[in-house]
């Protein structure tokens, strides 16, 4: 059996599962709730010709992402996730190795990264701004041969760029599954991960 073969009986399997009866899920794409598409085929139709949109939870979900990732995607959704922590690990470390600890406040790294890397984050211009200008000032620490510069500002900007893998990582695997099997779709969508709705970014109307 192919891997989407396998997934699709073992999300089959969750759905019938004693822990998510109270869920009640749909049998096929047109019992979802003010879902106006009869099947999935044309539900997907509909998303590609932006008749509908899809959009998923932007706090994401461990249990939606393990249950429908391959291997590989959650060894690199761990490897996304924990690199601004070793990172923030190395650059403290660093400041006790050079004796300046002004490099003890990248402690706030990983938030710092996650923040300005987050959907919720709406200063579309400051989120471009804040890993350039990162990278200007390693630019700025190397010609300068400044150790603690490089340090803090490389730091910064790993963080930035592995926080913001982390996301793009659970964002397409989640799109991926979900649009590749109805029973991915119907999963996520009963239990709240992805959102349907129209062209306008409105739901559904009932039908």
């Amino acid at each position: 059996m192919t891997f989407l073969e396998n997934l699709d009986k073992k999300i089959r399997e969750v759905m019938n599962s004693e822990r998510f009866t109270k869920y009640n899920f749909p049998k096929s794409t047109h019992e979802i709730p003010n879902c106006p598409f009869k099947t999935f085929e044309s539900l997907i139709e509909n998303i590609e010709n932006m008749n509908a949109v899809v959009i998923h939870d932007m706090e994401g979900s461990d249990f939606a992402f393990s249950t429908i990732a391959t291997r590989y995607e959650s060894i690199l959704l761990y490897i996304a996730l924990m690199t601004p922590y070793v990172v923030t690990f190395l650059v403290i470390s660093s400041a006790f190795w050079l004796h300046n600890y002004w490099l003890l406040t990248a402690i706030i790294f990983p938030f710092l990264s996650a923040f300005f890397t987050s959907p919720y984050f709406p200063h579309v211009p400051t989120k471009t701004i804040i890993p350039y200008t990162a990278v200007l000032m390693l630019g700025i620490g190397g010609f300068r041969n400044s150790m603690p510069m490089m340090f803090f500002f490389g730091g910064y900007f790993l963080c930035h760029v592995f926080s913001k893998l982390h996301r793009d990582i659970y964002s397409v695997t989640i799109f991926k599954r979900a649009f590749a099997l109805e029973s991915v779709f119907i999963l996520l969508h009963t239990l709240g991960n992805i959102i349907l709705l129209d062209k306008n970014l409105q739901e559904f109307k009932t039908v």
